[in-house]
């Protein structure tokens, strides 16, 4: 990664911030389920996906009815992870963004690594009426 992509990625993480940092509630509190290879989206629903976020669908996760987590290494067929890894790498700079957005706010990064959830695996987020799902790679 280059130096001018690193730093952009740092303005993206820190303007995020300011909008989410302290903004969430308390930790979520829906409960947690692991997808399945029954309800995983398409790797071509799940592309577009990977590194686009806004501090909105963080906050999602304080009001969330349900959270789902999609761990694609083990749901997709090894064709569809190769192109998952390949979309991450894409997106570095918005997943990394998104991580440290995530890394930033205590109680959410508790809430995290209570879950068992390696918020350095988190590739995208999604968020459908209060159902929100983190896809991990």
């Amino acid at each position: 990664m280059t130096m001018r992509k690193v730093s952009a990625a740092v303005l993206i993480a820190a303007s995020s911030l300011f909008a989410v940092g302290g903004a969430l509630a308390a930790a979520p509190t829906a409960a947690v389920t692991m997808g399945t290879k029954t309800d995983v989206p398409a790797f071509a629903t799940l592309h577009p996906m990977i590194g686009k976020w806004a501090p909105a669908d963080i906050l999602a996760l304080d009001t969330a009815k349900s959270i789902k987590v999609y761990d694609t290494k083990t749901l997709y067929s090894a064709s569809d992870a190769s192109q998952v890894a390949s979309a991450e790498s894409s997106a570095s700079t918005n997943v990394t963004a998104l991580r440290s957005a995530i890394n930033a706010n205590a109680d959410l990064k508790a809430w995290f690594a209570k879950e068992k959830i390696d918020v350095n695996r988190v590739i995208g987020l999604e968020n459908q009426n209060g159902n929100v799902s983190v896809f991990l790679y």
